[in-house]
């Protein structure tokens, strides 16, 4: 699958988007509508996402699930295309969603 590595660094928007997806809460205004179109632009490239979301829902679900499905995504790439300060926590939170800090948090 080198295309899609590829086609992720050479992105408009990159992985840094999700430096913003940290935390709990669901993604309102700017980081609403850049979550979205960042996901939109990676449809048919992961199992996990499939099909264009609107990024004028405001249906929490909806952004739930656009969120959960970027963070599988990210889960899914070889160590070397993440960022190299976030780490895995270990921990599968709501939806099976993987949970991601910042490392400096992490260590404590």
């Amino acid at each position: 699958m080198p295309s899609l590595y590829l086609y992720i660094k050479e992105s408009a928007m990159d992985l840094k988007i999700f430096y913003s997806l940290l935390g709990g809460d669901l993604p309102k205004g700017q980081q609403k509508e850049d979550m979205f179109n960042y996901f939109n632009s990676l449809v048919g490239k992961s199992e996990f996402i499939k099909k264009r979301e609107s990024p004028k829902t405001s249906c929490g679900s909806c952004i739930q699930r656009v969120k959960t499905s970027l963070w599988k995504f990210y889960h899914t790439l070889p160590e070397e295309q993440k960022l190299d300060d976030l780490e895995f926590t270990g921990k599968f939170v709501a939806h099976n969603m993987p949970r991601y800090v910042r490392k400096e948090i992490a260590k404590g």
